[in-house]
């Protein structure tokens, strides 16, 4: 995972991006005040898909950054495990090989091994 640092100087604030994101929470706002208000009646599901929609993207959007600047600690310069034991050896073979078979050559290789057991 990598995290994208605007250049020094910049604020790394887009107004378009901006206006998105605030266009998204309005509509999920929106859809979330006419699920609670409209009580008894029938609702139409497409109030609960943009609610529930503009919920989900939100979340992700600005969670996300909490989680992996807060509480992860992502850092682009931190050397991976990979990285840091990094041997120039292969890496090792499977104990035991895995060859996938045919239906064919598992039928032949049965009847030799009972033609060898009579």
């Amino acid at each position: 995972m990598t995290v994208t640092v605007p250049p020094q100087g910049t604020t790394g604030r887009d107004p378009r991006r901006i206006a998105i994101w605030v266009a998204v929470a309005v509509a999920g706002a929106a859809a979330w005040g006419v699920i609670a208000l409209v009580r008894g009646e029938q609702i139409s599901a497409i109030w609960l898909i943009v609610a529930a929609l503009a919920s989900y993207a939100i979340a992700y959007r600005f969670y996300a950054r909490f989680i992996v600047t807060r509480v992860l600690e992502v850092d682009d310069t931190r050397a991976t495990p990979a990285e840091r034991v990094s041997t120039a050896r292969p890496a090792a073979k499977p104990a035991v090989p895995w060859r996938p078979r045919s239906v064919a050559a598992n039928a032949a290789t049965d009847n030799r091994r009972k033609s060898d057991s009579l």
